[in-house]
């Protein structure tokens, strides 16, 4: 379920953690040279598989038509599926290194840190448009239930 608020079973794939995760998207300049640019944000319930184009209801577009948003705000931002999501980026975040911690987000259920990423190319939309992750976030604390086993 999208940003389930109640955790599930961990799922352990290459040593990895299967967890849920933001990214602070800019999708730059268009096929051919036609300038054209968004600023969404990108919702992954498995950060591990998460650079292809979105499904729509797993990403909010916070800025489009050729404007590209200055995450370095407070600011938010609700997704088709009703989930507002508000960030709060520090103002001087582009000059800290990348993967250090420069803000945090929410969405009434979870609580994220943000950290700056060194913009690799997540996806390539529809349009052509190489769209590369900002800032990156991730759920502060996991919290996994207890497993009963039957015998």
């Amino acid at each position: 379920m999208f940003f389930n608020s109640i955790a599930t079973l961990a799922i352990f794939t290459v040593g990895a953690l299967a967890r849920d995760s933001l990214h602070f998207v800019n999708c730059g300049e268009g096929a051919n040279g036609n300038p054209a640019s968004d600023s969404v944000i990108v919702f992954c319930n498995d950060d591990s598989n998460c650079h292809f184009n979105p499904a729509p209801s797993n990403y909010c577009v916070v800025s489009s038509g050729g404007t590209l948003t200055t995450w370095e705000r407070s600011g938010d931002c609700t997704f088709t599926t009703g989930v507002r999501v508000n960030w709060s980026i520090r103002t001087d975040a582009r000059n800290q290194p990348d993967f250090s911690t420069v803000g945090s987000a929410g969405n009434g259920g979870q609580n994220f840190s943000c950290m700056k990423d060194n913009s690799p190319v997540m996806y390539v939309d529809s349009f052509g448009q190489a769209c590369k992750s900002i800032y990156y976030c991730f759920v502060r604390h996991l919290k996994l239930n207890s497993i009963k086993h039957s015998n």
